[in-house]
């Protein structure tokens, strides 16, 4: 199944309560809010959290005040549309199983059931539950209905490991050994979800697959090579991981690695998915904008209500959205320019879930995206693979490096690049400032690097330090400590051809903490030092940039434009209406295109050469807006 840019995730948990659900559904009315929206794919409900079908299974539950085959239905009338269409199985969470068969939940150490004072119990793919439950499903939903693909989500265990009998025995049956936490457990109940995975790909057939949270920033690629895309959830209410940000660094994420993928947002301004709200035009714009401008297929999220309809303003809105990212679809596509990436490394283990992301990895794509940097963050096998291609590689403090990254790294620093590493376990010194006469106890937020022969002390950093109050006095950032006398803020130290650059100072952790301007200087003062200067410069602020290559007679720059105004109730700005304005690029260059012309309106943009930029006024008419530059072959200089 070829992946559309835009999707339609229909939410529909259900349980069943003692008022009926579906009293009012209108299935007329249902399948014109999905024609109103228009999505290229749609994903449609086959089973929910709570083990009840939304088809007639007879392998499984369907739910009790079902008044038609919803699955088979919708899926038909939207196939006869011409849309690709997603049947959604949640596999991990599964009331009914769990009530029903007590021994097929997770259980951890101790023998408790996991998530057992939740809406749903957590079931275990060891057990008996997938050949007599999942697997007669699937087999069901492929054999009965006009379905493209399969959608699997909770493709997850205990964060602390499964210990059911069935785990227990399958263990010692394969190793000899009793299951007891540590790595080998966690490197089992990884193999488990593969084992289940790969059934379900053969139960899918030719089938499509996808799971969520397949592969997202901080999970292993354990189960990339068995579905077909990749789909990580991302929304701005997610603000411990980056908000806004984390919608971009996912997509960056996943485009380093090269696979095709699915960034899913929701409508609701909340982090969950049943509170009912609904985003403006102009925030859905701004979020499908910055998915597709680095390479992602969008797809957002609705609910269904108790009864199962769907509300009409929302789907008008939804369509107004995705209109707009697909009017720059013949835009979209081709490669990201590789100049700085950033290490992540593997932050959590598969198939644990990653709750939320360390502050560095925000705060690093904070500082980058506020320099108007060009960058990646990659994962262990992107940044192996791609490695000889990138200027400049920073490690973010806090992210291991294994062995084969670590030899990789000296290699690449003895060749001529350019390695930035930021400290790991910052000590916890600190230091008196007095402020207005008043005495304010500060961790210093440095830590001290030793000084060898042909280091080169970078100075000019005075970043400021981490305010820290003890218990009862109010927390205090309205001013810059001077440095601590004598220590340097970074060194730089020559390596074989290359440069490696130690900072003292954790300037993405401090920077997503504060927010601090100053830190994007000092942190600028260090990228200059290593010889590394932005690809793009401009005089507005706000913009998200990134450089596609299309082939080596075009490229084209995404500018996506931020403009926020207050917070929402989830604690994160909204987007508000764009004010169109115009700026001034700078685009370093040895090519000179023959034209430029802004998209998608087709409009010829005037330039000039100004030594090694290629300088433009560029016309922000809304908030993205995609420069493409042609080229002769004749045109390098």
């Amino acid at each position: 199944m070829e992946l559309p840019l835009t999707a339609l995730h229909l939410d529909y948990h259900i349980p069943e309560l003692s008022i009926p659900a579906f009293g009012r559904f209108d299935m007329a009315h249902y399948l014109e809010q999905l024609r109103r929206s228009d999505a290229e794919a749609v994903t449609l409900f086959a089973k929910d959290h709570f083990g009840n079908s939304f088809y007639p299974t007879r392998a499984g539950h369907r739910h009790r005040d079902l008044p038609c085959d919803l699955l088979g239905t919708a899926a038909a009338e939207l196939r006869k549309a011409g849309k690709r269409v997603l049947a959604y199985y949640s596999l991990c969470w599964e009331k009914r199983a769990a009530d029903l068969h007590p021994e097929w939940r997770q259980l951890d150490a101790e023998n408790r059931p996991f998530g057992a004072e939740g809406p749903w119990g957590t079931v275990c793919v060891n057990s008996p539950y997938m050949e007599e439950l999942v697997l007669p499903q699937l087999r069901e939903i492929v054999g009965w209905y006009p379905v493209h693909g399969i959608f699997i989500d909770i493709a997850m265990m205990n964060p602390q490991g499964c210990f059911c009998p069935h785990c227990r025995e399958r263990f010692r049956a394969e190793t000899g050994r009793e299951l007891t936490p540590g790595p080998e457990q966690r490197r089992f109940a990884a193999e488990s979800m593969r084992r289940a995975l790969r059934k379900i790909r053969e139960a899918a057939g030719s089938l499509a697959l996808c799971a969520n949270a397949s592969w997202g920033i901080g999970q292993p690629v354990e189960i990339a090579d068995i579905v077909d895309f990749l789909v990580v959830e991302s929304q701005p209410a997610h603000v411990s991981s980056g908000g806004y940000l984390l919608q971009m660094m996912q997509a960056k994420y996943c485009h380093a690695d090269g696979r095709p993928f699915q960034i899913i947002t929701v409508r609701f301004h909340g982090g969950g998915w049943g509170e009912l709200s609904l985003k403006s035009r102009e925030q859905l714009c701004y979020e499908f904008s910055l998915i597709a401008a680095h390479g992602g297929k969008v797809c957002c999220g609705d609910q269904g209500d108790y009864d199962g309809n769907l509300d009409a303003g929302t789907h008008r809105t939804l369509r107004e959205a995705f209109d707009f990212v697909r009017e720059r679809e013949p835009f979209l596509g081709g490669r990201a320019r590789r100049h700085i990436a950033v290490y992540c490394g593997e932050q959590g283990s598969f198939p644990f879930s990653v709750d939320e992301l360390p502050p560095e990895l925000p705060g690093m794509a904070g500082l980058l995206a506020g320099l108007n940097e060009q960058f990646e963050f990659c994962s262990t096998a992107a940044l192996l693979r791609n490695l000889e291609h990138y200027a400049a590689v920073l490690v973010p403090g806090g992210t291991a490096l294994p062995e084969a990254v670590r030899s990789a790294l000296d290699a690449y620093v003895g060749n001529g690049g350019v390695l930035m590493r930021e400290p790991s376990g910052v000590p916890e010194g600190h230091c008196y400032w007095e402020d207005g006469g008043e005495t304010i106890l500060l961790r210093t937020g440095y830590r001290p690097l030793e000084l060898r022969d042909g280091d080169r002390v970078i100075t000019g950093l005075r970043p400021p330090l981490v305010p820290y109050a003890p218990p009862g006095v109010p927390w205090r950032s309205s001013f810059t400590p001077p440095a601590p006398e004598g220590v340097p803020g970074a060194v730089a130290r020559p390596r074989g051809a290359g440069l490696l650059i130690e900072t003292a100072v954790p300037f993405s952790r401090n920077f997503w903490r504060t927010g601090d301007t100053r830190l994007l200087r000092a942190f600028r003062r260090l990228l200059e030092e290593a010889g590394i200067t932005p690809a793009v410069r401009i005089s507005a602020p706000g913009f998200d940039v990134n450089i596609v290559d299309d082939g080596d007679a075009r490229e084209r720059i995404h500018f996506v434009h931020y403009s926020a105004e207050r917070n929402t109730m989830a604690g994160y700005p909204v987007i508000r209406p764009h004010t169109p304005f115009t700026c001034r690029v700078s685009l370093r260059s040895r090519r000179c295109p023959f034209r430029a012309t802004l998209q998608p309106a087709g409009r010829n943009i005037p330039f000039s050469r100004e030594g090694e930029e290629l300088c433009f006024e560029l016309p922000a008419d809304t908030p993205y807006v995609i420069l493409e530059l042609e080229y002769q072959p004749e045109g390098e200089l």
